[in-house]
């Protein structure tokens, strides 16, 4: 198979030698009627200073001055003369071989319209074998006193010819060689960018998802550059995603068997005598095995929250109960680390229409990570607050902070964009994964109830996670709830 630089140098190539050829058979077309053109003039020039003297000697019937300075122009150049009377005798010549023809009447093409008054100029008479031919009449007081016929044979040209061909082939054989060098040089310009960027997708193919191509080269071959590029980074993207959520996975399948064990634990030491205790446990136990259940089932529609196509199953939703929930399903776990939870919603709060399996699985992450790093003694607070564009479900903790960030650049740092560190765990805690599977998931679920996630953190202050819903995520009337009722 032919390299791409083999290709482009043959076309290249194949053009410009199909230029040259036809170029070449142009100009040398060219150059041989620019040279019978010369040879033209050449012969009226001539043919103007020999009826001068003609004229003479047929008035006078003395030839031998004629015959001389015929003699030597035939010394000078290869043209060939003839001089007749007005009865096509032979009176003159350039040839030698012509003067045992002296006196003697000739034909000749031409000779018969010459002494009837008429000039011609004829090229390649190839019955006569001449290259180019001239005839015109000798007249002095306007009466006709002979002909002059004057001629170039193809042998007497050929040699000029072939000395214009030869030039000829040297010049475009030099063309040929620059042009040669020329198509050397563009297709390697052109065949450079395509190879770096098949060289680029063999290292992407082998692994190195951080090699990149570059665009460059041509229009064409940029764009195809720019649009591996682009493949690549999101290729390398999705790699540090899945390793993410591997990790994310791993940890919250072992945060929710540990919370089980503890609660299970907490059962065995005599928790189940007390019937308020073992009820909620009971219920913390029942929502780490519904997290596990949404687990399985978020693992599948991963994908749908980088869409935006994760499907909601929408409902009227009482924000303070869905904080007294998720505090529920982690009392034992907080109970641990000495840590306690405190619910705090306004009393007029209003109704949500979202979904509570979401909601509550994003507000599980943040309280879960709450946990991690709150300090022995602190308090992490569930606060569910009415804004003036919606409603705030926040996550507060008295932790370290991640430094003073706000929106999306808070937000990364959290999850743990890599270039970027979390703080290390409360003392004496045992470091464990990301949150959940990433504050994305939670940015996801808020994006799909159409709001967002707002960070707030300081150094050695703590940080404030809230779920901000929209006003359309509010029910307002009886009518809507009905509705909605209706859908689910």
């Amino acid at each position: 198979m032919l390299r791409l630089r083999d290709q482009l140098l043959l076309s290249h190539l194949g053009l410009a030698i199909l230029a040259v050829v036809l170029a070449s058979l142009f100009i040398l077309r060219q150059m041989e009627e620019f040279y019978l053109a010369q040879l033209e003039t050449s012969l009226a020039v001539e043919e103007d200073l020999i009826a001068g003297r003609a004229a003479d000697a047929l008035t006078t019937g003395v030839y031998l001055p004629l015959r001389l300075a015929l003699a030597a122009l035939d010394r000078q150049t290869s043209m060939r003369v003839r001089v007749v009377d007005t009865q096509s005798r032979l009176v003159a010549a350039t040839e030698a071989e012509d003067s045992a023809l002296l006196g003697e009447r000739v034909e000749a093409p031409g000779l018969d319209e010459a002494l009837r008054g008429e000039h011609s100029v004829v090229r390649a008479d190839e019955a006569s074998g001449e290259v180019l031919y001239l005839v015109a009449p000798i007249m002095r007081d306007g009466q006709i006193l002979g002909a002059v016929r004057l001629a170039y044979t193809l042998a007497d040209v050929s040699a000029e010819v072939a000395n214009l061909r030869r030039a000829l082939l040297v010049g475009l054989a030099g063309v040929a060689v620059v042009a040669f060098l020329v198509a050397e040089l563009l297709a390697a310009n052109l065949a450079a960018p395509a190879r770096r960027l098949a060289e680029a997708a063999r290292r992407l193919a082998a692994g190195d998802l951080a090699t990149r191509a570059g665009a460059s080269g041509t229009a064409e071959i940029a764009i195809a550059a720019q649009a591996f590029d682009d493949m690549a980074a999101r290729l390398q993207h999705l790699e540090r995603s899945r390793q993410q959520l591997l990790a994310a996975v791993a940890h919250d399948l072992h945060a929710a068997a540990m919370a089980v064990d503890l609660a299970v634990e907490s059962l065995q030491r005599g928790a189940a005598d007390n019937p308020l205790l073992r009820d909620e446990l009971l219920r913390g136990i029942e929502g780490h095995t519904q997290r596990l259940v949404r687990l399985a089932d978020d693992l599948l529609q991963t994908a749908r929250l980088e869409t935006g196509t994760l499907r909601l199953e929408r409902c009227p939703v009482d924000a303070a109960g869905l904080l007294r929930q998720t505090a529920a399903e982690f009392r034992a776990d907080a109970a641990e680390r000495d840590v306690r939870l405190s619910v705090e919603a306004e009393p007029s709060l209003p109704r949500l229409f979202a979904d509570p399996a979401r909601l509550g699985q994003a507000l599980a992450n943040l309280v879960e990570n709450a946990l991690r790093y709150a300090p022995e003694g602190s308090t992490v607070r569930l606060q569910a607050v009415r804004l003036d564009d919606g409603v705030a479900l926040a996550v507060v903790d008295a932790g370290p902070g991640y430094g003073a960030r706000h929106g999306e650049g808070a937000s990364d740092a959290a999850v743990g964009v890599p270039g970027t560190s979390l703080p290390p765990p409360a003392e004496g805690r045992a470091p464990s994964g990301r949150l959940g599977l990433g504050l994305s998931i939670v940015r996801g679920i808020a994006a799909a109830h159409g709001g967002r996630l707002e960070i707030e953190s300081a150094a050695g202050r703590g940080s404030r996670f809230a779920l901000v819903l929209p006003a359309e995520a509010i029910l307002p009337s009886r009518s809507l709830e009905r509705e909605a009722n209706r859908i689910s």
